[in-house]
């Protein structure tokens, strides 16, 4: 399994890292993390976050903050 960092989410996503930190992980349809032993150590599945973040999946909760989806593999 490929975990994901904040930095990481925002690197894939071309948005800032405040952008993921403050919105998109307290959306209550974005995955929980995986692993989570501290906040400054939460992961989340790679699989889990592009899934969130295609169009039929995220309907109200897509990217915001002016972000374009780059998918990167």
């Amino acid at each position: 399994m490929d975990l994901l960092s904040i930095d990481d989410i925002a690197a894939i996503f071309s948005v800032d890292r405040r952008t993921v930190a403050e919105r998109w992980i307290h959306k209550p349809n974005f995955p929980a993390p995986v692993f989570a032993p501290s906040r400054m150590t939460r992961r989340w599945s790679r699989e889990e976050v592009i899934a969130w973040a295609t169009p039929a999946s995220r309907r109200s909760a897509r990217p915001t903050h002016g972000s374009t989806y780059h998918a990167r593999g």
